[in-house]
């Protein structure tokens, strides 16, 4: 590789895009090193991903489902802020080989108008009222022997004793105590991605632990909840009378259109031997408690749906596909109400995002809109 192409390949690495979505950093890698060949399956498994030497193409389609999210991956960040890089790297259709083409200084970068992200978040953008994203904490339970338990459906101290006493009968349940200092994987991501897209465009966005949040914060700001409503009690309480809501196992449709189900579950499945998960993730768009505020609730079942949500709502690409499925254009206002619900394809046992996909919308009272 040449100090450009390798100069290049840090820049895409270092992106939304990529950062967290290791074993596609990986497989991109080893293709710009490799770039002088066409490389096996086989090879892309064992030498990038891990797989062992028994690694079989025909039963774990592993490495055709990653290259697919590379190159979605690469068309986003050249969407964006790649777009006027005098390299484009490409993985053509049909093989595994990583490809370095100069851009044509003479022609204008292929990418979208930069207006869907302003106007998605425009109410943070522009009223002057301080950002607040309230992230959630995870109850766990820990003994003086640093052994920690949890149950995902157990978040609030008060109910837990039950529980602990009926789980651990004979491991001592009173030695246990509360604990709260982790939050999920998926949620420090999302949170990061929405840290670093207020950054960019010049605004401070304050985080801070929805435990130690009052309503009397959530008075004074424009507020983004992330968590599930079993963890962040903003999140439950806000959802109460809106059309989708999320449940303990899973995301209820209240207002079902022909076509939606009245509720979206995660489901495993394999592909040979590839374990897939999907599931369900659900922006919500809403007033604040008090007129002229904004609440903006990134919600679901599951850490890496809020990993997803948040890149998928700070990419201007991905933005922009969904305002204009749902009829709202440039020159059009954002609506004060609105819910998106977002399906969330994972793979591997690290369940890592290959694709996120709009698939149901509402607008307004609920009466506009429709499945997208």
């Amino acid at each position: 590789m040449t100090k450009q192409e390798r100069e290049l390949l840090q820049r895409i690495l270092q992106s939304r895009q990529f950062a967290n979505a290791e074993s596609l950093r990986k497989i991109l890698t080893l293709l710009c090193r490799c770039k002088e060949r066409a490389l096996k399956e086989y090879e892309i498994a064992v030498d990038a991903l891990g797989r062992g030497p028994d690694f079989d193409p025909k039963t774990d389609p592993i490495v055709r489902v990653s290259i697919a999210a590379v190159r979605e991956r690469l068309e986003s960040w050249y969407a964006g802020e790649g777009a006027r890089e005098p390299l484009r790297l490409v993985i053509p259709k049909g093989r595994y080989q990583a490809e370095f083409h100069p851009c044509d200084p003479r022609t204008p970068p292929s990418r979208p108008g930069s207006w869907a992200l302003r106007k998605f978040w425009e109410p943070y953008l522009t009223e002057g009222r301080p950002v607040l994203i309230l992230s959630s904490e995870l109850l766990f339970f820990r003994d003086d022997r640093g052994n920690y338990v949890r149950n995902i459906f157990v978040n609030d101290r008060a109910l837990a004793g039950e529980w602990l006493k009926e789980f651990l009968p004979h491991a001592g349940a009173e030695d246990f105590r509360p604990s709260y200092h982790f939050m999920s994987a998926g949620e420090v991501h999302c949170l990061l991605a929405l840290l670093h897209f207020f950054a960019g465009s010049g605004v401070v966005a304050e985080p801070r632990n929805a435990r130690f949040a009052s309503w009397q914060d959530l008075r004074e700001a424009n507020v983004i909840l992330i968590g599930s409503s079993r963890v962040n009690r903003f999140v439950a309480a806000m959802l109460q009378e809106e059309c989708f809501r999320v449940e303990d196992r899973a995301i209820t449709n209240h207002c079902a259109r022909p076509g939606e189900l009245s509720a979206y579950t995660g489901m495993r499945s394999f592909e040979g031997q590839l374990e897939r998960l999907t599931e369900y993730a659900l922006v919500t768009r809403r007033p604040g408690i008090v007129p002229g505020t904004c609440t903006t609730i990134l919600s679901g079942n599951h850490g890496r749906v809020m990993e997803a949500a948040g890149g998928f709502l700070t990419m201007e690409d991905r933005v922009q596909a969904m305002l204009e499925r749902m009829g709202v254009t440039g020159s059009g206002r954002f609506p004060e109400r609105a819910q998106m619900l977002l399906q969330v394809e994972m793979v591997d046992f690290d369940e890592e995002v290959v694709s996120v996909s709009p698939i149901a919308f509402r607008l307004g009272d609920g009466t506009e809109g429709g499945p997208s």
